[in-house]
């Protein structure tokens, strides 16, 4: 039933890449989802918030994010080109048949030269996270 709400609200998107995206936003957005992993219909529309204004009182938030097995980091993001020290290959001996190939990752630029790692990969499942 959640996936049916899901897959119907995203329906309308043009082609299965923006469906595909439309869910994943929703997912990731929605409140009940990520405090129950359920949703319950009321058959009631949300209540519009009215702005709580700005303030000059620093803020700060803990996001919670609880996944079930949905998501493993070290196969979301993983070391791909690296030297002198081969961070790839020590990923691999740790992760062992889990740790991701090198072509099941999409390469992205690290930004940071004083680190090892010239590039990462991320999941091939991932391509919006590139």
């Amino acid at each position: 039933d959640n996936l049916n709400t899901i897959a119907n609200a995203c329906s309308s998107e043009p082609d299965q890449p923006s469906r595909t995206r439309c869910m994943q936003q929703l997912i990731v957005a929605t409140g009940e989802f990520h405090s129950t992993n359920f949703l319950t219909h009321s058959g009631k529309d949300r209540a519009i918030e009215a702005s709580g204004g700005s303030s000059t009182d620093p803020y700060k938030a803990i996001v919670y994010f609880y996944l079930d097995g949905g998501l493993d980091s070290y196969s979301m993001l993983a070391p791909h080109t690296c030297s002198p020290i081969d961070v790839y290959g020590k990923y691999r001996d740790i992760r062992g048949s889990i740790g991701l190939p090198l072509e099941r990752l999409l390469e992205i630029p690290a930004n940071n030269p004083s680190q090892p790692c010239s590039s990462f990969g991320v999941h091939e499942k991932l391509p919006a996270l590139r």
